[in-house]
């Protein structure tokens, strides 16, 4: 129930009202724990810092041989100070503390309580002890400083108080942070006239930006806490006599307000962490479920614990002694080991021991051992960044308490803190690799209702021989009267039988009356029985693996009748039938001719396939309605829907090709689904293997066969009449193109001639033409000749006169 915000602050041992003669009875103990948490002071949650500005009357303040410095500096002492101090760098000296100052001492101790209100609260100046460590003077520069950076290995205080004295100066903005948040201070606004007080934790980082004009001087102090309240002392040996009480319950719960954000559950938190610390206990903090207020949902993966009352001191702080002990006993789930087997496979690759300090002394037995018996699975992990080595050690030590967590939760039949069964399915890879899952699944209770998709992905995940025995009840549920007209319900069992009947022989098990799959079986039967066979199609295909041909019979004989039509009688004996048909090979070859039951569902379905392939004659009932003749078919299909609901018309030629009638026979006089059509090419093929084997026909089927081989006879006859006709239009066409051609030979011939004739008469003119010319050039030759012979004659005669004459 929710706790009460006011009460009075115990802060000696005479307010306390149980002395410690009486923390040894159970009684005493468990009144003085629940009083403690009920009696703790506010707190509120701490903050990085807070920066106090005070006013202008500060202390004297004196140096080692210098003297008393006058507030704010002259600059023209600045040099002669500097000379007596620690030059730390170029601008920041630092100077030791000396003799106690009883003035600042009781002008800080006044302002205790808010300077420690940063802490998450208020304390008295008899909580705190302040120490002087020194004085620092920054001066201007161009670099940040970081400070303080050499009390990492002094752990007797917890937080340090800053002091900045009134002088003027510029700059020096202050960051306080940690890993989550920051804050920003300001001291130069009134560094001139006021002195300031900076408190905050001692992991937290302090930075300055530089000083960029003056100097900044600051006191040092730092807080130590003068030890634990008298309550929580009183506490502490309380929770010892809890430890070494042999009747103590295994945990010691508390719960806090309703809103688990009072101030007061603050404290009572810090208080449990000093417990925890002290003793060695385990610290928990959880929230009620609104369900059940025995239930808790914790943190660190523990998940959901139910406690008696003898637990509560009031309420739902959960303790305890050990986890493995605690979930053992108050477990409720599986969250915990769930954490252990995701940090178990976070890493698999052994590294080598050279990069671990001084642990790599330490021989790997001893180590593991130390890792993992004295030490959580939470903790562990936090050791993976020590070094690389350090995670093949934290891996072996994980997998050495999440192993040693499982056998005894085995043993002790505690599957719920291991994993459900949802659990099982999504997290299987982790199961099937870390965890002795088949020991775990030999616990878990048996499987009565559940979605149908994670049992049957449970039964291919591990397997069917581990999860048969504990699907028995949820099978016993699908073939109950209410399930088995469900034919969802024959399927999944027919699923889950597969998967069952693989798992056996890929294991090379045998089976026999005793095997919890042979007992279903009989079960199943008992069921279809009183069922109709349609529903049973599954169990036949498993009587048929087992050669249990007479059990078969008995469940056909029972209800073979039960069929709609011959489409229903396919569809629901055609995949049984095919998958029988692949056993006429292979190495699981069988004289399927040879078995009865076989032959007979074979001749069956061979007369429904021929009678859905057989063309019916029209009805007499011209008025018969035509569901499908409304909806968008092809011409022919409303041409057809047009003439059945006429209301006087009685006959119609069908003059459409044959792949058309089958086509509006089916969609509108046997009003038989699409479906059929895509059917149809592998029932033939069906068909033709079951002929092969039973060397059955149905007599139906032969007289519509041999009408159609008269109307392929027809069809082929007119094909070779066309063919026929269509040669000699080839043929006509080949010979006029022969007489066209022989036609363009000729007159190429007659041509060709003309030429000739042509070339000839110009050849005899050219002949005609060299005779005349070589005619005219022997006239010419003989004209030479008469004249040469006549100037010849001329000289003998008349020349020869004329010179006698001279």
């Amino acid at each position: 129930m929710p706790q009460s915000r006011k009460g009075p602050k115990i802060t000696s041992e005479e307010s306390y009202p149980f002395p410690e003669a009486n923390v040894g009875t159970e009684e005493m103990y468990r009144q003085i724990l629940k009083d403690g948490f009920d009696r703790a002071p506010p707190s509120k949650e701490s903050s990085l810092g807070i920066l106090f500005e005070q006013g202008n009357m500060v202390p004297g303040l004196e140096v080692k041989d210098f003297g008393l410095i006058g507030l704010p500096l002259h600059p023209l002492l600045l040099t002669m100070l500097k000379s007596t101090g620690t030059r730390v760098n170029d601008h920041i000296y630092q100077w030791k503390a000396g003799s106690k100052r009883n003035e600042w001492m009781r002008l800080l101790k006044s302002k205790m309580q808010g300077i420690t209100s940063v802490f998450g609260r208020s304390m008295s100046s008899d909580d705190v002890e302040l120490v002087l460590r020194g004085m620092i003077l920054e001066e201007a520069s161009a670099s940040a400083h970081t400070w303080p950076s050499n009390d990492s290995d002094d752990k007797g205080f917890f937080g340090y108080l800053i002091v900045t004295l009134p002088t003027h100066h510029e700059g020096g903005i202050i960051k306080i942070s940690n890993d989550q948040e920051e804050k920003i201070y300001l001291s130069s606004p009134r560094s001139s006239y006021h002195y300031q007080i900076l408190s905050f934790f001692r992991q937290c980082n302090y930075t300055s930006s530089p000083i960029t004009k003056g100097q900044r001087f600051q006191l040092l102090f730092r807080m130590v806490a003068r030890g634990k309240e008298q309550y929580v002392r009183q506490m502490v040996k309380a929770m010892r006599v809890w430890k070494t009480d042999p009747d103590r319950t295994e945990a010691l719960c508390y719960q806090y307000s309703s809103n688990g954000e009072a101030m007061e559950d603050i404290t009572r938190k810090k208080i449990a962490e000093v417990l925890k610390k002290e003793l060695g206990v385990g610290c928990y903090h959880g929230t009620m479920t609104p369900q059940n207020e025995t239930q808790v949902t914790l943190s660190d993966h523990l998940g959901r614990c139910s406690f008696l009352p003898a637990c509560w001191l009031n309420g739902a702080n959960m303790g305890r002694a050990a986890v493995d002990q605690l979930l053992f006993r108050l477990g409720t789930s599986s969250d915990y080991f769930q954490s252990l087997m995701s940090r178990v496979n976070y890493t698999t690759k052994k590294r080598k021991k050279i990069d671990m300090g001084i642990l790599k002394n330490v021989p790997n037995d001893i180590l593991d051992y130390i890792l993992s018996s004295y030490m959580s699975g939470k903790d562990l992990v936090q050791l993976d960044g020590v070094s690389r080595g350090m995670i093949a050690r934290v891996d072996h030590s994980v997998r050495t308490i999440m192993n040693r967590f499982a056998q005894e939760a085995i043993r002790m039949g505690k599957h719920e803190i291991l994993s459900d069964w949802r659990g099982l399915l999504k997290y299987h890879k982790q199961y099937k690799k870390t965890a002795p899952y088949e020991a775990i699944i030999c616990i878990m209770p048996d499987l009565v209702f559940t979605d149908n998709p994670v049992i049957t992905d449970l039964v291919a995940t591990y397997g069917g021989v581990i999860m048969m025995p504990k699907m028995m009840g949820y099978l016993s549920v699908l073939i109950d009267p209410f399930f088995i007209v469900e034919e969802d319900c024959q399927e999944i069992i027919g699923r889950l039988m597969d998967q069952v009947r693989r798992s056996y022989l890929s294991l090379g098990i045998e089976f026999d009356s005793t095997t919890p799959y042979c007992t279903y079986i009989e079960s199943w039967i008992a069921a279809v029985l009183r069922d109709n066979l349609s529903k049973g199609i599954p169990l036949l295909k498993h009587l048929f693996l087992a050669e249990r041909y007479t059990d078969m019979e008995r469940v056909v004989l029972a209800h073979y009748v039960n069929f709609y039509d011959s489409l229903d009688h396919y569809k629901t004996m055609s995949p049984l039938i095919t998958y029988m048909l692949d056993f006429d090979k292979g190495e699981e070859k069988r004289d399927l001719k040879g078995i009865k039951i076989f032959v007979d569902l074979s001749r069956n379905l061979m007369d429904s396939i021929a009678e859905l392939m057989r063309v019916p004659v029209p009805s007499d009932d011209w008025t018969m309605r035509v569901s499908e003749a409304l909806t968008d078919h092809c011409a022919h299909c409303k041409a057809m829907g047009n003439f059945l609901r006429h209301p006087t018309e009685r006959r119609l030629v069908l003059r459409y090709p044959k792949l058309q009638r089958i086509h509006v026979v089916c969609c509108l006089v046997m009003n038989l689904t699409p479906l059929w059509i895509k059917k149809m090419e592998r029932a033939e093929k069906t068909f033709a293997a079951l002929k092969s084997i039973t060397k059955y026909e149905p007599m139906d089927l032969l007289e519509e066969k041999e009408g159609e081989d008269d109307e392929h006879e027809e069809e082929e006859r007119e094909e070779e009449e066309e063919e026929e006709e269509k040669e000699e239009e080839k043929e006509e066409e080949k010979e006029e193109e022969e007489e066209e051609e022989g036609e363009e030979e000729e007159e190429e011939e007659e041509e060709k001639e003309e030429e000739e004739e042509e070339e000839e008469e110009e050849e005899e003119e050219e002949e005609e033409e060299e005779e005349e010319e070589e005619k005219e050039e022997k006239e010419e030759e003989k004209r030479e000749e008469k004249s040469k012979k006549r100037v010849a004659r001329g000289k003998k005669g008349p020349a020869r006169k004329q010179q006698r004459r001279k």
